[in-house]
């Protein structure tokens, strides 16, 4: 038996262990309006949505009209984009420390490197990647994949989309396995109607898993997620038999892209954002609208059952129109409107999962308001006592493989019955360790952050996933 002692340096370390002044911690989100000029805003504040300031008001000069997430990479930097603005008016990539809050503008997009970025970055090997919906070397401009060098602040044009093949107009969050970024588009493909694509970053290329076809799934936006039993799942806003959006899901062990749920217009419809697995193995999701309310749900969908239960209603009053993507500590969940509450400008609202219950924390105002793009980053510490709070521990074994206890204040084992590689994600899709796991059993500990973790465990014979915490 070899003991395997391994320390995780997470890219997200200083998310959680900040020698920051903020010592509960803090929100830092996007606003896609308002602020000084009504061009938004970046802006933080408290779990509980209080001592809400702005951190930076944007200009048009330097960026207008922030989309997407900000990113705290590993220089401990925030990155994120603007959807207007700049030198020629299509976007920029800005930087901002959080320790000073200096805000620098990095890049201006151009049509043909480039253009309209909806989607934030990920980290891998030291440099930033991410979609553009817009421009490319192609005549057309159906979009692109680059990266972006924080060390001597250089752009690369990485793939022009084309869309008859690989699609066209990348509206998707960035997904990062390994050293793989999955992606969908809007259009284009076998059928115009979007692709599911891959693309190797070591290897740089580009492949096509599958084209949207309207019974599965037309038109996605959301981008896709890495769920528990190994399959991606996503949502669109259009397809099925009421074209108002599915779940689709995609195997890679057999290749299949499949339409797991699909919406009607009876109650919510159209859905928005990326989904977010629970510590309890249910996908969390919001749409945009409602049969009657109008203002859109939160739903829980069971990838085993195939059943979905509506959660949330939202209404004008409290908030609706939800945007971006939920976040998730212990049995809460996080997430935005772009519109309602008491200023018609959207809210920061919070889900009890084991309570069921819907509390508006903080009512979105002119000084920053619609925030249209993803949710929330941590700077500082998470939640207190959230992350432990609603999570059972359990034990489980497939094919002769074992890690326990799945919810730990910091060591894990794995117990294999034959060798095979280990590798470990954030909920997010962004890897934190991979490695040779050797028959027997082996230990490993976290030395960082807060939260949940997807596990994979593979071989010849083995190709198994599971879920463990860090309280």
């Amino acid at each position: 038996m070899k003991a395997l002692a391994t320390t995780f340096i997470l890219l997200f370390i200083s998310l959680f262990y900040s020698a920051s002044a903020f010592s509960q911690g803090q929100f830092w989100g996007l606003a896609n309006t308002g602020g000084t000029m009504d061009y938004g805003a970046i802006y933080k504040m408290d779990y509980d949505g209080g001592n809400f300031e702005v951190v930076h008001d944007f200009d048009y000069t330097y960026g207008a009209n922030p989309m997407g997430d900000l990113f705290l990479a590993s220089d401990g930097k925030m990155y994120g984009t603007a959807f207007n603005g700049g030198s020629y008016g299509s976007c920029t990539i800005y930087r901002i420390d959080p320790e000073t809050n200096v805000f620098e503008h990095l890049w201006d997009f151009d049509v043909i490197t480039g253009d309209f970025p909806i989607c934030g970055f990920v980290e891998y090997s030291g440099k930033l990647y991410s979609f553009a919906q817009d421009g490319g070397a192609v005549i057309s401009g159906h979009g692109v994949i680059y990266r972006y060098d924080f060390t001597t602040d250089t752009y690369d044009s990485l793939v022009s989309m084309i869309e008859p093949f690989s699609g066209g107009f990348i509206s998707s969050d960035v997904c990062l396995l390994g050293g793989k970024l999955y992606g969908t588009t809007t259009w284009g493909g076998a059928h115009s109607e979007g692709t599911l694509f891959e693309y190797d970053i070591d290897a740089a290329t580009l492949d096509t898993l599958g084209s949207f076809l309207h019974p599965v799934a037309a038109g996605s936006k959301s981008g896709v997620v890495l769920a528990s039993d190994g399959k991606l799942y996503g949502t669109s806003n259009q397809g099925g038999s009421y074209d108002a959006g599915t779940i689709f899901s995609y195997d890679f062990t057999s290749g299949a892209l499949n339409s797991e749920y699909v919406f009607d217009t009876l109650g919510g419809y159209f859905p928005v954002g990326r989904l977010h697995e629970g510590s309890d193995g249910l996908l969390y999701g919001l749409t945009e609208n409602h049969a009657g309310s109008g203002g859109g749900t939160l739903f829980a969908f069971d990838p085993a059952s195939g059943e979905l239960n509506e959660l949330h209603v939202f209404e004008e009053s409290t908030g609706w129109h939800p945007k971006g993507y939920l976040d998730q500590f212990g049995s809460i969940l996080y997430g935005n409107t772009y519109e309602g509450g008491a200023n018609a400008t959207g809210v920061y609202f919070q889900y009890d999962l084991d309570f069921d219950t819907y509390t508006v924390m903080h009512n979105y105002d002119s000084t920053a308001n619609s925030p249209v793009g993803g949710n929330f980053i941590i700077y500082g510490d998470a939640p207190i006592d959230s992350v432990s709070a609603g999570i059972t521990e359990h034990w489980g074994e497939k094919y002769g493989v074992t890690v326990y206890p799945t919810v730990s204040s910091e060591l894990f084992n794995i117990k294999a019955q034959s060798a095979g590689k280990l590798i470990v994600y954030t909920t997010s899709g962004q890897i934190v360790y991979q490695g040779q796991i050797t028959e027997g059993q082996s230990d490993f500990s976290f030395a960082g952050a807060k939260g949940q973790y997807i596990w994979r465990f593979s071989n010849e014979e083995i190709d198994q996933t599971g879920r463990v915490v860090l309280e």
